[in-house]
């Protein structure tokens, strides 16, 4: 290739579009590509309610009245179609009822959007990532204007877009590729690219201390009934028994509050559930805290040199204990836990498995982009 040809290569151009800036993830990813020298940008729709770090949001209304979230699980649940048996992803139904409502929706938020896409160059890029698998509107309409005129679009999934609501076919009909970050979507979206949660390493802060006293155990939930809550704190106040522990709530409360808090803890614990571990472990993780969680089956599989303290809720307190009882087992623990947190999780490892999968899939892209 000729140094002409070189230089008239530009530094890949990437917009993320979601729904909120959901644990933060999407813009840890954008972060990473601005370290590896992309041009890319976040659009959320949503302000998150934990204050996540925001770049564009257009903090549209999220429309609600009373009765509305109960409406929503009922539509829901009665058109999910889950799809896994004839290996396809769990693809959203909407009922009749439900089309005029998003409609309706779709024309309270327009003249905001259309504002901002007046302002704002929506075509100024090579690739689109959906990170929640939509776009602006409920039809999808400028998602599909853009993947019309040769863009290239992935998305990726965070947790209930895909648990709750499935994929929005018009979207997945188009999408180049798909990533996930759970590992419980494997059986929703069969095939789907599985990739680590991204963690910026390099601008946390934070450090727990595993090793001094009194001993706290903290517990961040966002939603109780998902995480187990509820055997987790009985069987923390049934431990207090015998042994001498604080126990330490998170829970609705901004970010960064919640992560001071986090700081303070001992040890850790994420959840009981089906789904896996989630961000909450790797952030205590990266504080080198001892961290405890249900596993999935697929992650022992793939991850059998894992740190993480497999706990259900029969085996909770019995977990518990040996490191309630030892400072040098919380200490040792805790630095394997940061290191191969750091080694998993690290955002631009994350970033470039991503783009090595998106370039097998969209090959010109890569040839129309300077490769970093």
């Amino acid at each position: 290739m000729c140094d002409s040809e070189i230089q008239t290569k530009q530094p890949l151009r990437i917009l993320h579009i979601a729904p909120f800036n959901t644990a933060g993830v999407p813009y840890t990813l954008v972060q990473a590509e601005r370290s590896l020298g992309y041009i890319s940008r976040l659009i959320t729709l949503h302000k998150h309610k934990f204050h996540y770090r925001e770049d564009i949001c257009l903090d549209l209304p999220v429309i609600s009245f009373p009765g509305s979230s109960s409406l929503k699980k009922l539509l829901m649940s009665k058109h999910s179609n889950d799809n896994r048996s004839n290996n396809l992803p769990r693809i959203r139904e909407y009922s009749s009822l439900e089309k005029p409502l998003f409609k309706l929706r779709d024309r309270i938020w327009h003249q905001r959007i259309n504002s901002f896409l007046k302002k704002f160059d929506i075509d100024d890029f090579d690739l689109y990532q959906l990170d929640g698998g939509v776009g602006f509107y409920h039809d999808s309409r400028i998602i599909k204007q853009l993947y019309n005129r040769n863009k290239t679009i992935v998305t990726n999934y965070l947790g209930s877009d895909l648990r709750i609501r499935g994929v929005i076919y018009d979207i997945n009909t188009i999408s180049s590729c798909n990533f996930t970050v759970e590992y419980d979507h494997l059986d929703l979206y069969p095939g789907i690219n599985l990739i680590p949660f991204p963690f910026n390493f390099s601008e946390f802060k934070y450090r727990g201390n595993p090793g001094k006293s009194p001993v706290i155990i903290g517990h961040a939930p966002s939603n109780r009934a998902n995480k187990g809550s509820k055997v987790i704190i009985d069987s923390l106040r049934s431990l207090q028994e015998s042994y001498s522990f604080e126990v330490q709530i998170i829970e609705n409360l901004p970010h960064q509050k919640a992560l001071e808090l986090k700081s303070r803890c001992n040890l850790f614990i994420d959840q009981i559930s089906a789904i896996g571990y989630g961000i909450n472990t790797v952030e205590s993780m990266a504080m080198e805290i001892p961290t405890f969680s249900s596993l999935t089956k697929e992650f022992k599989t793939r991850c059998p040199d894992s740190p993480i303290v497999e706990i259900s809720a029969e085996n909770i307190k019995d977990q518990l204990i040996p490191y309630i009882k030892s400072p040098e087992l919380r200490k040792k623990q805790g630095e394997k836990s940061k290191k191969w947190s750091m080694i998993k999780h690290d955002s631009i490892t994350v970033v470039k498995e991503i783009h090595r999968v998106i370039f097998q899939h969209a090959p010109a892209l890569e040839k129309k982009c300077k490769k970093n």
